[in-house]
């Protein structure tokens, strides 16, 4: 006796029609009706009168049709709490993101959370320097930040580029370079700057300024809002990268105006994801981690 034959079984007591429960359960007709007539003839019992009305089961036939639900029954509890107990198995995610990315990787976020409720997110920001010590003093998960040629070539880390983004310097709409399709080293010596407080942002701007002087820089800060204001306000300029503007009310209001770097126009800033070599990927970061490629892949961020 096989568990299809048990379910059929049940479907057709429940149905009170062989080509009914065949079509419910997605089988033929002929295939439910020949597996009936088989345990029929294994169990030396008729199970089932046949009609042009239905199907009825017979006495003989009500002992083994309320054995068959006793046996699905329980097959479902077990399936169930197979279930439960393996999503208990996901363990709880710790994950370290550069600060500018939490806009960019929130849908990510919400997305895997809907899908396992049961699993606590704890997401710390932090620059890139620190993720990648938490990473190390196994912290952390995993970590979300800029992708470096130190990052890849460290033997003790993990890594994967999801997004290749493009350095922009952001301007008010009334500034007079708000017109111009790139920016060149020499436009923007005499302009005051406002940068992110990122190491990577600094040298960013001071290789691209190297040969032709200093930066003038107002301030360096994290607070990403003041940035945003004093950007829109006129009083400074900004270098950031293309996905950090996403979702920028400024950016889509027309009152910042993002403007390629000239010498950068073809060259990438890679980020992705981070974690240690020798510690064993948990299930719950390979889920995650789908939700995060997921995302990116089809640029909804």
């Amino acid at each position: 006796m096989h568990i299809e034959q048990l379910e059929y079984i049940v479907e057709i007591s429940e149905t009170g029609s062989f080509s009914v429960a065949a079509e419910n359960l997605h089988v033929t007709q002929s295939g439910i009706s020949k597996s009936i007539g088989k345990l029929e003839e294994e169990l030396g019992i008729k199970i089932f009168n046949r009609s042009r009305s239905g199907a009825l089961p017979t006495e003989e036939g009500k002992t083994v049709i309320e054995k068959a639900y006793e046996v699905i029954i329980k097959l479902q509890e077990f399936r169930k709490t197979a279930k439960i107990q393996s999503n208990q198995a996901l363990e709880d995610l710790k994950i370290s993101v550069y600060p500018l990315l939490i806009e960019s990787i929130f849908k990510s976020l919400s997305s895997f959370k809907e899908d396992n409720p049961h699993i606590q997110i704890e997401i710390k920001e932090a620059p890139s320097d620190i993720i990648i010590e938490k990473i190390k003093k196994k912290s952390v998960d995993i970590g979300l930040t800029y992708i470096t040629k130190q990052i890849i070539e460290d033997e003790e880390l993990d890594s994967e580029v999801l997004l290749n983004s493009k350095a922009k310097i952001c301007v008010s709409k009334d500034s007079p370079l708000a017109s111009k399709d790139y920016l060149t080293p020499q436009n923007l010596l005499n302009q005051s700057i406002i940068l992110y407080d990122s190491k990577e942002m600094r040298e960013e701007m001071h290789n691209f300024l190297k040969n032709y002087g200093k930066m003038n820089v107002l301030c360096v800060t994290n607070n990403v809002n003041l940035i945003r204001q004093f950007v829109a306000e006129g009083l400074v300029i900004s270098a950031t990268s293309d996905i950090f503007l996403r979702n920028n009310p400024y950016i889509s209001s027309g009152k910042i105006i993002p403007i390629d770097l000239l010498q950068y126009s073809n060259t990438s800033i890679s980020i992705g994801w981070v974690r240690l070599k020798e510690r064993m990927i948990t299930k719950s970061t390979k889920t995650f981690l789908n939700h995060l490629k997921d995302q990116f892949l089809i640029g909804n961020y």
